[in-house]
């Protein structure tokens, strides 16, 4: 066998099609952790990116993300990588929250929905809109702010492991090379 035999063989696997995923989440994670980022400081800056992506006010969770990156010096571009990723889910998230937080607080919210929400911000004025929604934005912000542990939890317990994998999985990697 000759060494251009030997290329084409070491590099059919690596030519494999990558999914989006493996693209845009995992590489870049292996990045990070081939540049010393530990697993449980990545599995923290996601934990808190979770969080973050799920605060209830529209326009505010990439604010909230930076803020909270810096201030606990976390990394930032997985934590704005996930902010990104979330943004359906806070949006799907926001009646939840609106409705959690009534029912802690003792209040009713029936007749709140993300439509009308984004109608009125559309064509209202800013009084208007939090004269109408305030109510629901403090009810949001109850909710999210009670359930910050429990979701920083739950993701950090999930995540932990896979980032362990990853990390294991990039040693083994530095180790062929």
């Amino acid at each position: 066998m000759n060494q251009a035999d030997t290329l084409t063989m070491a590099a059919t696997p690596a030519a494999k099609k990558r999914g989006f995923w493996q693209r845009r989440l995992l590489d870049p994670l292996m990045g990070f952790l081939a540049q010393g980022v530990t697993p449980r400081e990545l599995s923290r800056a996601i934990s808190l990116a979770v969080l973050c992506g799920l605060f209830p006010f529209l326009g505010a969770t990439t604010l909230l993300t930076l803020g909270v990156g810096f201030a606990l010096r976390l990394n930032q571009p997985v934590m704005l990588t996930i902010n990104y990723l979330l943004s359906g889910m806070q949006l799907l998230m926001i009646p939840v929250y609106v409705q959690l937080g009534a029912m802690i607080l003792g209040a009713n919210a029936d007749n709140f929905s993300v439509s009308l929400m984004l109608e009125a911000l559309r064509e209202g004025s800013l009084m208007d809109f939090l004269r109408q929604f305030g109510m629901a934005g403090w009810y949001a912000f109850v909710a999210w702010l009670l359930s910050a542990p429990l979701v920083i939890a739950i993701v950090f317990i999930t995540v932990s492991p896979l980032m362990n994998r990853l990390a294991v999985k990039r040693a083994a990697q530095g180790g062929e090379s």
